[in-house]
């Protein structure tokens, strides 16, 4: 409706949060296992997003959908990694 409509616009869509990756290894976690697909994707972090939002919607509107988002990471491999770093810390 939007797109059919005559109103500009700027439809933005962003990736998942990094924010969210704990989150997501928690979920996906059984008895001391993390089971996570190895499946790509392209986090940024959430400040990152508003900055673009901002952005885009302080401009004039594209009449389009702009897409934002960084380099791809495996699930696993940036939850692994994530989980590496906390325990780490925690020494």
């Amino acid at each position: 409706m939007i797109k059919a409509s005559s109103i500009p616009y700027s439809i933005v869509r962003a990736t998942q949060f990094f924010e969210f990756v704990k989150q997501i290894a928690i979920f996906s976690t059984v008895g001391n296992q993390v089971r996570l697909p190895p499946a790509l994707f392209q986090p940024m972090a959430a400040d990152d997003v508003a900055s673009a939002m901002a952005r885009i919607a302080t401009n004039s509107p594209v009449n389009g959908t702009v897409e934002i988002g960084p380099e791809q990471f495996r699930l696993d491999e940036l939850a692994r990694r994530d989980l590496l770093r906390a325990r780490i810390r925690a020494r």
